[in-house]
């Protein structure tokens, strides 16, 4: 490109500029040019392309936010002036720094542009030591087309934990990187999650192996595209295992798992990474679990205690108090206790009743009311059945005793 000039910045231009990029309505090229001339805009054609600059300035005092803002806006734009970059720069309202990039009729290659940005992403991370990525919205030739670009390139940073790369997603390459990672997104992806959300750390190990050697055997396959299909596998398994309940955190710690898959040169290195975080994630997993079964139980039990003079009482009304079908509470309530539903219930009731005929002078038709049983006469065959004398003997034995 020719000597590049900043454009310049009145509220005027501002203005034109912000409202080509906003795209509220189409504007003609002759309104375009009678603008142009008006705010000597001589530098602003074609073709075009837009960038989102979005740092992350989490660690800025609230104070300093304001000063520290002109300051880094200020630096992307000098230092685009000094590669020759005809550019104008503008933040918006969500803080992040809109960059309209004006190839004076020069043409715009799309690994140009990436290397414009990667290589500026590093001098910011260097100057400021922010996190920060850059997305990139497709190339257009014509003022109408400055819309479509800005909202690609605010698009492209929702991307930027999957295609990144350094960085930077742009968007003339996102399109391969979404076509590797739909296609990791097959069999073989989503054995591996199937593995993970069964608990079988063994067979996953396995069929992790199997992804990454159908990636490696595309063609024009690349190791980047390995990194990226591994960095959506373990977006994956985190998600699976927030949904799960688990704090994801607690076992990344301070690792970021794009920059760290990202910048591996060794895949067995990041499928070690995976596997060792599942690991941990599955532990968690299972513990958190075993602690909500328990409580179930608990809460189960409780309700069973509370209720046992309901004659309806019985596996349907206690699974629909913790919320759980009938097949699952009776599967977990036996795995917990040892005994089924029905019969813990039954079990519940005669050691009501046993307590009642020992300690108070109520009648055994009473008992079996206030113990849930539909008649005396059944209440009597089931004390007998368990406790192998009728409920008269045992009170006689327990008062001489």
């Amino acid at each position: 490109m020719d000597k590049a000039a900043s454009i310049k910045r009145d509220y005027r231009t501002d203005n034109f500029i912000r409202f080509l990029l906003d795209g509220k309505r189409e504007i003609t090229q002759e309104e375009v040019e009678i603008r142009k001339k008006n705010l000597d805009l001589s530098l602003l054609n074609g073709p075009f392309a837009v960038a989102m600059i979005a740092p992350d300035y989490s660690g800025i005092p609230f104070g300093e936010k304001d000063v520290f803002f002109g300051y880094y806006e200020k630096y992307i734009k000098e230092y685009l002036f000094k590669i020759d970059i005809s550019a104008y720069t503008y933040m918006n309202s969500f803080n992040n720094i809109v960059v309209l990039l004006a190839y004076n009729g020069k043409e715009a290659v799309t690994d140009s542009i990436n290397s414009i940005f990667i290589k500026l992403h590093e001098e910011l991370i260097e100057k400021f030591s922010l996190e920060v990525f850059i997305g990139i919205g497709n190339i257009v030739d014509t003022y109408n087309g400055l819309a479509e670009s800005t909202a690609n390139a605010q698009e492209m940073l929702s991307f930027k934990y999957q295609y990144a790369d350094r960085g930077v997603v742009n968007i003339a390459t996102i399109v391969k990187f979404q076509y590797n990672i739909s296609r990791g997104n097959g069999i073989e992806f989503e054995r591996v999650i199937g593995c993970f959300k069964d608990g079988n750390l063994g067979k996953m190990e396995i069929r992790l192996n199997e992804l990454v050697e159908s990636v490696r055997h595309r063609p024009n396959v690349s190791g980047t595209s390995i990194r990226r299909t591994l960095v959506e596998l373990a977006v994956h398994i985190l998600h699976t295992a927030s949904n799960a309940g688990v704090d994801v955190d607690s076992v990344l710690g301070n690792t970021d798992p794009y920059r760290f898959i990202i910048r591996q040169n060794h895949t067995e290195i990041i499928t070690e990474w995976i596997m060792k975080i599942s690991s941990k994630l599955l532990n968690l997993i299972h513990n958190r679990h075993q602690t909500e079964e328990k409580i179930v139980i608990q809460k189960a039990k409780s309700y069973i205690e509370e209720n046992l003079s309901d004659i309806n009482l019985g596996l349907m009304q206690v699974s629909n108090v913790v919320g759980l079908s009938n097949t699952y509470l009776s599967q977990l309530f036996k795995k917990e206790t040892g005994v089924g539903i029905t019969n813990y219930i039954t079990e519940m009731r005669i050691e009501r009743a046993k307590q009642l005929l020992a300690e108070t002078s109520l009648s055994a038709a009473e008992i079996s009311r206030q113990v849930g049983f539909v008649s005396a006469g059944y209440f009597g065959q089931v004390f007998k059945k368990n406790v192998e004398v009728t409920p008269q003997e045992y009170r006689r034995n327990t008062l001489k005793n």
